[in-house]
C-alpha cells in the first residue's frame, strides 16, 4: 500500500535534514510493502519490526509523517491478516522499542 504522494515542489537545494527525511520516509514505505505480503507464521513479528524502524526514525520524519506512517503500518498489518487488536499491540510495541533504541538515517 502507497503512502499518499505529497506534492513535489523543486528546491535549488534540500538541506541534509530534507534529505534525511526522504529517506525516512521512502525506507518506511519499503518496509509497509514488504509487511502486506508477509505470510502467516511472521505476521506479528515484521508488523512489530516495521513499528520499531518508525520508532527508531521518528525524530527525522517531517511533522505529522510519523503517525501517517503508523496509520498506514497498521492498516498493511492488517491487510496480512492480523486483527487489528493484534496488528495495533505489535506496532504499537514496536514503536516503543524503536523510541528507546533510535538508528542513525543520515
Amino acid at each position: 500500500m502507497a503512502l499518499p504522494v505529497r506534492p513535489y515542489s523543486p528546491a535549488a537545494e534540500a538541506s541534509p535534514e530534507e534529505v534525511a527525511q526522504r529517506r525516512a520516509v521512502a525506507y518506511l514505505e519499503k518496509v509497509i510493502e514488504g509487511l502486506q505480503t508477509t505470510g502467516k507464521g511472521g505476521r506479528n513479528k515484521a508488523a512489530f519490526v516495521a513499528g520499531r524502524r518508525l520508532g527508531a526514525r521518528s525524530a527525522v520524519l517531517p511533522p505529522g509523517d510519523a503517525d501517517r506512517i503508523h496509520h498506514a503500518i497498521v492498516a498493511a498489518a492488517v491487510a496480512s491478516g492480523l486483527s487489528d487488536t493484534e496488528a495495533r499491540t505489535a506496532v504499537a510495541n514496536g514503536i516503543q522499542a524503536g523510541l528507546t533504541q533510535p538508528q542513525e538515517t543520515a
